[in-house]
């Protein structure tokens, strides 16, 4: 699902939270999840950071909202089959 959503964006594609939070809670059985930080904290809204791998300390942001991408941008997710050790899924 995350791997499809990536997959369709092209350059300068609007990252949109609410359309990938819709996705994972239409899962079958998931009633709610939660992100897990890089410090190991549990944010209770989808977070994502996002960063320049050429520049990691100096062009990066840690964002809650859809986040717009420049015209020369292709967003990507960083380590997506890892993506399991970062959610916690609630079921029913």
């Amino acid at each position: 699902m995350l791997k499809n959503y990536f997959n369709s964006l092209t350059l300068g594609s609007e990252i949109n939270l609410a359309t990938i939070t819709q996705q994972i809670l239409s899962v079958p059985g998931v009633t709610n999840f939660h992100i897990k930080n890089n410090q190991g904290q549990i944010e209770n809204k989808m977070t994502l950071f996002i960063w320049n791998p050429l520049y990691i300390n100096e062009d990066n942001v840690t964002t809650q909202q859809n986040m717009p991408t420049e015209s020369f941008v292709y967003p990507y997710f960083y380590d997506l089959d890892n993506i399991g050790n970062l959610i916690d899924i609630e079921d029913e």
